[in-house]
Order: C-alpha cells, then structure tokens, then sequence
C-alpha cells in the first residue's frame, strides 16, 4: 500500500523530525509545505520520499483563510508527480499518529 502525507507546517522542526520518523516504512512518501513566513531551520532528512517544496511553490498561510487551500493543492500537484497513492493524508504540524502504519 502506498502512502503520501502531505503535511503542512511553520514552526517546531523537532516534532516534524518525529513524525515523520514515526511514520517512516515502505511505500511511504512525505511532501512537506514549510509556511512561506516561517523563520525556523529545518533540518529535515534527506531522504528520496521526503520531498520539500522548494520556495517558490511555498505560500504565506492564514489561519482560517483561502492560503491553506493554496498550500494543500500544491502539496496534492507535488504528489501526483511521484503518484499513484492508495491514500492521501493531510497533516499539519501539530498531529502525530496513536497507531504504526501496519
């Protein structure tokens, strides 16, 4: 089963680390939109199924408003490019899996 998370976040790079070590198997696939006003370093592993978008697919994001629609859909285009996936999952920076991927 192949798996694309497409995470959304702006701030606490060590829990970004965490999760993503923490959903970390075959098949799996990471596509990171880091908040475009963002003032953190991230230092994210460099792996072949953790794709960060490059600055200029980044937007500045909102709470609440339009900007997040905008980051999500270029986190869905960034995906299709190493597609197909059996499930598509939205994370933002806060969430963090109760259950292994098995």
């Amino acid at each position: 089963m192949k798996i694309a998370y497409l995470i959304t976040t702006y701030d606490n790079p060590n829990h970004l680390n965490k999760l993503i070590t923490a959903l970390q198997s075959p098949d799996v696939y990471f596509f990171i939109h880091i908040d475009k006003k963002s003032k953190g370093e991230f230092d994210i592993p460099k792996a072949e199924n953790i794709i960060v978008l490059p600055p200029e697919l980044r937007h500045k994001v909102y709470w609440g408003s339009f900007t997040f629609i905008e980051a999500v859909q270029e986190l869905i285009k960034k995906s299709y490019e190493f597609g197909p996936f059996d499930y598509y999952i939205l994370l933002s920076r806060t969430d963090f899996p109760v259950r292994s991927n098995s």
